[in-house]
This record gives C-alpha cells, sequence and structure tokens, in this order.
C-alpha cells in the first residue's frame, strides 16, 4: 500500500498525480516516488508490503502465513469482482488516514453507495475525490455505533480478530477485493475451487467446514467448491463418501476455469468480512439418508422422551497445540456453574457429554454423576501429548497403519452420532467456538430451547 507523505529532497523517479496514480505506481516497481500536481502542493509515496505492517506483531509459527496479499493490481472499475458486504448493515464510514486503500475505498463507495456518508480528517483527501454532499472532510465524526466502520491504520485490527467496528484498512480492502487477488486466471473463466485436504492432520469437522465456507465465500463470483483426492485429510475418500454427499469433481474442471484452495487462502480470507461471516452451518443435507435415519433411532434411544441437556466441551489437542488466533475453550471449572444453574432452574433429566476427552468426562462425572451420559467411543488425555500436540499426530504414534485406518472410521462415526445426539437435546452448553457445533446447529436448526456458547478469549 502506499501513503502519502511530504515531498523530500531524495533522489525519486516522478509521476504526474491524476486518477491512475496508484495503478501506475505499482506498476512501476518503485518503494518511493516523487508526485507533481499542476494546481497544488507536491507529495511524496511511499510503498510498504501489506504484510509487513503486521508482521512484527505475528508470533514465529504463524509469520510464514502471509494473511494479505499484495494488491500490486486491482481494478476498481470491475465491480462483478468487487465484494461490498461489509458495508451492508453501516451507513457510515469514518478513515482516520488517507492512503492509496482509503482513497480507493472512497472512490468506489461514493459510486456504488449512493445513500452512504465517508468522513475524513485529512484534507487531502479532495486532492483525490470530488466534493460531494456524502463527502465529509475534517469536523467532528460521528460516534462509534454499530451503524459507523471507522477505517483505521494498517496494524489495527482485521475481521479475524476483533467484534467491534473499528478495522484496519488492510482488511477492509481485502475484504473488497479478495476475488480479484485469489487467481491471476481470467476472472470469467473460472467456475470452481478445488479442495485438497492431503496434509493429514484435519479433522472431519473442520473439513466439511472448510467446504461449506468456501461455497459461500465464493458466492459473488458463482464458483462451486469440490474435493479432489483418494484421501481427504487422514480419511479415506471411499469412506468419506460413503457417509457423506461431498461434491465429486466435475467434469468439465480444468487448470483454467479453477482455483487450487490451499493453506495461504484459507489464511488469507480469514481476516475478511466475508471469511468471518461466511456460512458455516453443516446441514443434514450433507449426510447420506441412511446414517441420518441410524443416528435417528440411536438418539431415541439414548434421550426418549427425557428432557437432556447437551452438553459439548473440547480439550485435548485444542489444549496442547496452544494454537494462535482461535477461540479458547471453557474448562470443566468454567463451564460447571452454569450447567449446574440450568440443571436446577429448567429440571433436565439428563447431561448428554460429547468430548474426546479423558480428563473432561472423569471431572464430569465426578461432579455430576450418573445424570452423565456419552456415546461409547476412545478418548484421549492431556497426559498422553507428550511428543506431539494433535490428535492425529497421536493416532499415527499409537496404531500400526492397518489398525489406525480402523480407529480412525470408528471414531468418526461415532463423532457424527455424539453431534447428532447433541442436537436433539432440549437445550445445549458448548465450550467455545468448534467445527462440531457448526454441525450441530446444522443438525439443530437453532430449535434448542436455551442455548449458550463460552467465549473466553482468544488464543
Amino acid at each position: 500500500m502506499f501513503e502519502i507523505r511530504e515531498k523530500t529532497n531524495e533522489q525519486l523517479d516522478t509521476l504526474q498525480h491524476g486518477m491512475n496514480l496508484f495503478h501506475e505506481a505499482l506498476s512501476g516497481g518503485r518503494k518511493a516516488y516523487h508526485i507533481t500536481r499542476e494546481n497544488g502542493d507536491d507529495y511524496d509515496i511511499v510503498y510498504t508490503r501489506n504484510f509487513d505492517y503486521v508482521l512484527p506483531a505475528m508470533p514465529e509459527a504463524y509469520r510464514s502465513l502471509e494473511i494479505y496479499w499484495d494488491f500490486l493490481t486491482y481494478d476498481e472499475e470491475d465491480t462483478a469482482y468487487i465484494v461490498l458486504d461489509q458495508f451492508q448493515n453501516r451507513k457510515k464510514v469514518v478513515f482516520l488516514e488517507t492512503n492509496e486503500y482509503t482513497i480507493v475505498i472512497g472512490r468506489i463507495l461514493l459510486r456504488d453507495r449512493k445513500d452512504m456518508d465517508l468522513y475524513y480528517q485529512d484534507p487531502r483527501i479532495l486532492w483525490f475525490l470530488s466534493e460531494s454532499e456524502h463527502l465529509h472532510v475534517g469536523g467532528e465524526v460521528p460516534e462509534d455505533t454499530e451503524e459507523v466502520l471507522f477505517v483505521t491504520a494498517p496494524l489495527g485490527n482485521s475481521y479475524q480478530n476483533t467484534n467491534g467496528n473499528k478495522l484496519s484498512v488492510l482488511a477492509v480492502f481485502q475484504s473488497m477485493f479478495y476475488l480479484q487477488a485469489v487467481t491471476k486466471k481470467p476472472l470469467d473463466k473460472i467456475k470452481y475451487i478445488r479442495m485438497c485436504f492431503d496434509f493429514g492432520l484435519t479433522g472431519i469437522g473442520a473439513i466439511m467446514s472448510h467446504v461449506v465456507r468456501m461455497e459461500s465465500i465464493f458466492s459473488h463470483a458463482g464458483w462451486k467448491a469440490y474435493i479432489e483426492g483418494d484421501y481427504i485429510g487422514k480419511y479415506s475418500s471411499k469412506f468419506v463418501r460413503s457417509y457423506l454427499n461431498l461434491p465429486d469433481v466435475p467434469e468439465d474442471a480444468d487448470d483454467e476455469n479453477t482455483v487450487s484452495y490451499n493453506d495461504m487462502l484459507f489464511s488469507r480470507l480469514s481476516v475478511t468480512y466475508n471469511g468471518l461471516h461466511a456460512d458455516r452451518i453443516i446441514e443434514k443435507k450433507w449426510f447420506k439418508d441412511q446414517l441420518i435415519s441410524e443416528m435417528d433411532e440411536y438418539a431415541q434411544a439414548v434421550i426418549g422422551d427425557k428432557k437432556i441437556l447437551g452438553v459439548y466441551i473440547r480439550g485435548t489437542d485444542y489444549i496442547t497445540t496452544n494454537i494462535y488466533g482461535i477461540s479458547k475453550q471453557a474448562t470443566v471449572p468454567e463451564m460447571i456453574p452454569m450447567i449446574r444453574n440450568w440443571m436446577d432452574e429448567y429440571s433436565f433429566d439428563g447431561i448428554f457429554l460429547a468430548t474426546e476427552d479423558e480428563g473432561i468426562l472423569r471431572d464430569m462425572r465426578a461432579e455430576f454423576g450418573s445424570l452423565v451420559k456419552i456415546v461409547a467411543q476412545e478418548r484421549f488425555s492431556v497426559e498422553e501429548f507428550k511428543t506431539v500436540k494433535l490428535i492425529a499426530e497421536l493416532e499415527n504414534e499409537k496404531y500400526a497403519p492397518d489398525e489406525k485406518e480402523e480407529h480412525i472410521e470408528d471414531m468418526t462415526v461415532n463423532y457424527f452420532y455424539a453431534m447428532y445426539v447433541l442436537s436433539k437435546c432440549d437445550s445445549f452448553i458448548a465450550s467455545g467456538l468448534s467445527n462440531g457445533i457448526d454441525m450441530v446447529k446444522g443438525f439443530n436448526l437453532d430449535h434448542f430451547r436455551h442455548y449458550y456458547q463460552f467465549s473466553v478469549g482468544m488464543a
């Protein structure tokens, strides 16, 4: 992104001030330029790579995932591939700086959102934007309300790590132009997103959530996601497709009309508005009818006509990985007061607990005894994670190859059953964000009598 600076005496290439200034500067490849104006003060523009703004604050382990594109090319006239969803509930936007991106954003909003008022503190914005009744320069800014978006310096929050109304200009710009950044291929030729989960560590809930989210994120362009490969993460494709209705490889998919999904793409989409608000609910339609029928029978046998409180508590690898930037999970001691209060206030007959953690099961049974019901499955304890951090890594360590596949299949089917039984409970409490909750919500469609999801901060 180019920032506007006072003119210096440095030896720099010179460009003429105009509407295409930043495109000319980006194509020129220089880090700084002198800019001349016919009827006004000259100035300099200085370039910084977008990720370099946030790199010093990134944990070492995550510095390889450059969460921002450089946007060396973009087209503010190509409205078919500009996404304005982040402004849909806003009436005013306040820009705290004037730079390349706040200028481009303002130009687009004045053109495409004629009902929106824009506020700039820097009078130099009038060098780039024409006067308008919706353009306010200097003076007081609106109060901080849900209708106002504050676009801050590039060091500010992304959509991934804030719930407020103050967003980094990088996140706002990327939320508008991500469709133009995902590929260098002609955008009007793209039809598909190819997803290959060959890294072997991702759980089935995360895989399904990624597919649903990609469909949602790219819905503006009409691009469809599909999964390719003999293995989908650690799961054989044959096994997964025997239970799930996953999209097959389209017959007409080829390199010219397909964009490949990878960790880098996911990281960059995660900081955008559409990445945060993408549909992630894993509905029944993703599951084979036979599996749904069998899970229905099981849930009826477990719950019957009893009034059951569903409780979902993640542990083990959520505890051992210390992953940066994800929601922390509430612990059993943090959850017990609310569970106890609900049990008394709403007169539940019992608790159905879903957890992969042996310690969590032990603690819940110590508190609630025989009221706690579970799906019979293998569980892990944090103590087992001495040399590994993820459940998938522990499975590699504990099982021979021929045993591991059978174990994974059993664990996965049990996981589906546990999520389904949770969805049939009267009410639901969860320890924090999780792909499993996306599945429970998809089965239930928000019909719980009472619902609470703990939020104890970010890792």
